[in-house]
């Protein structure tokens, strides 16, 4: 999937003799940049384990909260992702060693118990919802005033539930819960006009959708998320938008879009969006072939960095720099820029980036 601050990688394939230049990792957003789930792979499945233990801490946690703030519809769908993701703990051999398998069946039953007292709270409530509407009291504007304070910040809490839950599943790989979950939190954010987070919150469905390969539906909520910068007169956020607008593009081999994007992404005011524009720029050219053309944006993103001291990104441009000047047939100058990758990212503790950096200088 496409980042907003694109990055290439080398690798050979059987029986041939040139690197194939590809998105170095995929990256999920949050507010304002990318963060990578890339894992080494002795590591995968410890973190993995670990991510389903914190879905199921999380998970259950807003399921009792939604239990007992009367959203009985969503807390029965949440209790059953818990039942799911209990299961999986039961199976789990790292976390068995900590979290013994008899302790995640008392849970199972104490979370059915809870379902089946959701369901039934859930099937009177009709009954008790016109008792309320039949007995109205007046009561003073102070009383008021204040209840609707309280559901203001109850609602608050909520969609930073569902936000978190949709990170959360996201990181799972559960992408379909993930949209589901970010999907109610963008309804929530929408009804309360808080542009700014309704911005934020269809950036973050964006990336899953294309986590799933939905390119067209990630393009409508990046381009209602750039309307939204615009209205806010959010410079940052617009040119984020340009950014991932121009990487989807790109991805979809939209070679004149992504560049027209990354052009407007271009800013002397943000500097770190420019390094970025530049950066996503020579990708464009690397891919078109013109290697001389992405050297030069390259090196300008390079250059920016630099200034500004961004150590991931100088890492992830060294990174595509090899790759053009490898794709010219300078290998000396192509390992010198790797070696340079290579240093930095060790120096961060980047995994992902030693890793990638080491199976490019073995080539």
């Amino acid at each position: 999937m496409p980042s907003s601050d694109g990055s290439k990688m080398v690798s050979v394939k059987e029986n041939e003799s040139s690197p194939v230049c590809r998105d170095l990792a995929i990256y999920c957003f949050d507010v304002t940049s990318g963060i990578s789930r890339h894992t080494d792979r002795e590591d995968l499945h410890q973190e993995n384990d670990i991510r389903i233990y914190l879905a199921f801490q999380i998970a259950l946690a807003v399921a009792d909260f939604l239990f007992n703030t009367h959203r009985y519809v969503f807390a029965i769908d949440l209790y059953e992702e818990v039942l799911v993701l209990a299961s999986l703990l039961a199976s789990s051999s790292e976390l068995s060693l900590h979290c013994p398998c008899d302790e995640y069946q008392t849970y199972c039953k104490s979370i059915t118990e809870e379902l089946e007292m959701t369901r039934r709270n859930l099937q009177s409530e009709d009954a008790q919802c016109k008792e309320v509407s039949g007995d109205q009291k007046s009561k003073p504007t102070g009383t008021y005033a204040q209840e609707a304070s309280e559901a203001t910040n109850e609602q608050k809490r909520e969609i930073a539930f569902y936000k978190v839950l949709g990170s959360t599943f996201y990181s799972l790989c559960r992408y379909k819960t993930s949209i589901w979950y970010y999907e109610r939190a963008a309804e929530m954010i929408k009804a309360t006009g808080e542009k700014s987070e309704e911005h934020r919150i269809y950036t973050s469905l964006a990336v899953v959708h294309i986590a799933v390969g939905q390119f067209n539906e990630a393009v409508s909520l990046q381009e209602k998320a750039l309307q939204l910068s615009w209205d806010t007169g959010d410079l940052r956020s617009e040119l984020e938008c340009y950014n991932i607008l121009g990487s989807l593009h790109n991805a979809r081999g939209q070679h004149d879009l992504a560049i027209d994007y990354y052009l407007r992404g271009l800013n002397g005011h943000d500097r770190m969006a420019s390094a970025m524009a530049h950066n996503n720029l020579g990708n464009v050219y690397h891919a078109l072939g013109q290697y001389l053309k992405a050297i030069d944006h390259h090196e300008e993103s390079l250059r920016i960095r630099n200034e500004i001291d961004d150590n991931m990104g100088r890492s992830i441009t060294y990174n595509n720099l090899s790759c053009d000047f490898y794709l010219l047939g300078k290998y000396e100058t192509a390992i010198l820029y790797q070696e340079e990758a290579l240093k930095i990212s060790e120096s961060m503790g980047i995994k992902k980036h030693v890793a990638v950096c080491s199976a490019t200088l073995a080539v």
